[in-house]
């Protein structure tokens, strides 16, 4: 709900020019969009379980509104300070990646095995941490 302005890949790098292009096709509907990349391999999203069996994920950059971060994952986070515009761009802009997702003749991100998804947080530097967290199963 956060207004999107590009796409985190959560470390997967080899998502980027697929995703590159795909925010060039939201910048023809949208010339405002930002179409900005990052690839910062994260822990605790939403996405999580996923990641660490080794299936690709991503999450939108974006802002909240400044009212909205006292509040954000709290028992006061509640759906009258969600941004209904926001919402509304958001849900158009996955939309459209979605769209353009499905119509790739193939996509180089696939789900890593259990030894790559290792090696891809232990590269990342987040084993101790994912040891301390209790999220390291290998």
């Amino acid at each position: 709900t956060g207004n999107p302005s590009g796409f985190d890949l959560q470390g997967r790098d080899e998502m980027t020019d697929a995703f590159k292009e795909i925010g060039e096709t939201i910048k023809l509907i949208d010339p405002t969009f930002k179409n900005e990349l990052k690839t910062e391999v994260s822990l605790h999203s939403d996405n999580a379980s996923f990641a660490l069996e080794g299936i690709p994920t991503l999450q939108i950059i974006g802002n909240l509104d400044p009212d909205v971060y006292k509040y954000y994952h709290s028992n006061k986070d509640n759906f009258d300070l969600v941004n209904k515009d926001h919402m509304k761009y958001t849900s158009a802009v996955l939309s459209i990646a979605l769209y353009e997702l499905a119509n790739l003749n193939d996509i180089d991100a696939k789900q890593l095995n259990s030894d790559q998804t290792r090696d891809f947080y232990e590269n990342a530097g987040l084993k101790e941490k994912m040891i301390i967290g209790k999220e390291w199963k290998w």
